[in-house]
C-alpha cells in the first residue's frame, strides 16, 4: 500500500498517551511537535496560569510563593539539607512537566488524526480527561485548579504551534510557583 492511499490511525497516539500517563514515564519529546513561537500568547497564558495561581494562594491563605514554603519546609525537615531537597524536587517537577508535555503533545496528534481539526486543543482536554480528573480522586482540593490548567496547557501548545520551549516553561512554572 503506497503512503498516499495509507490511512493513518489515531490509536496508537491515543494509546501512547495512556501509557505515558499510566506509566508516569518522562520521555524525551519527539517529532510531534513544532518549532514556530508566538510569544505574546506564552505571555498570555503565564498571565492567565499567574491569575490562577494567585486565586489559589489567595483562596488557601498563603502570603509567600510556594517554592519559598517549600524550601523552609525541607529546611525545618532536614536541617542543613534544606537546598538540596528542593533543587531535586524542583528536578522531579521538571521531569512532570516534560511528562505532561508529552501526554499533551500525543492526545493532540491523536485528536488531529481522528478528526483532522488541528485548531481544537485536543491535548489540553485528553490531558484534562486523565491527569486533570485523576486529582479528584487523590487530592480534591486542588482538583479544578488542575483541571482548568491541563485545558490551559493544550490551549497553548496549540496556540504556539506545538513550540516544544514555551510549553515546557509555562507548565514548569506551574508546577513552581
Amino acid at each position: 500500500m503506497s503512503a498516499e492511499t495509507r490511512r493513518e490511525s489515531g490509536w496508537p497516539f491515543f494509546l501512547m498517551a495512556l501509557l505515558v500517563f499510566l506509566l508516569l514515564a518522562a520521555d524525551v519529546l519527539s517529532l510531534f511537535v513544532g518549532k514556530l513561537l508566538d510569544g505574546r500568547l506564552v505571555f498570555l497564558g503565564i498571565l492567565v496560569l499567574a491569575g490562577l495561581k494567585w486565586l489559589e494562594a489567595a483562596h488557601s491563605g498563603a502570603t509567600i510563593p510556594s517554592f519559598l514554603r517549600e524550601y523552609r519546609g525541607f529546611e525545618h525537615r532536614y536541617a542543613g539539607h534544606g537546598a538540596i531537597v528542593a533543587l531535586s524536587q524542583y528536578l522531579y517537577y521538571l521531569l512532570e512537566s516534560a511528562m505532561v508535555l508529552l501526554m499533551i503533545a500525543l492526545f493532540q496528534r491523536a485528536g488531529e488524526i481522528w478528526t483532522r481539526l488541528a485548531w481544537l486543543p485536543w491535548g489540553g482536554l485528553g490531558l484534562t480527561l486523565t491527569w486533570g480528573l485523576a486529582h479528584y480522586a487523590s487530592h480534591p482540593e486542588g482538583a479544578s485548579t488542575v483541571v482548568l490548567s491541563a485545558l490551559l496547557f493544550g490551549l497553548l501548545f496549540v496556540g504556539v504551534r506545538k513550540s516544544v520551549l514555551p510549553s515546557l516553561a509555562t507548565v514548569y512554572l506551574a508546577f513552581v510557583l
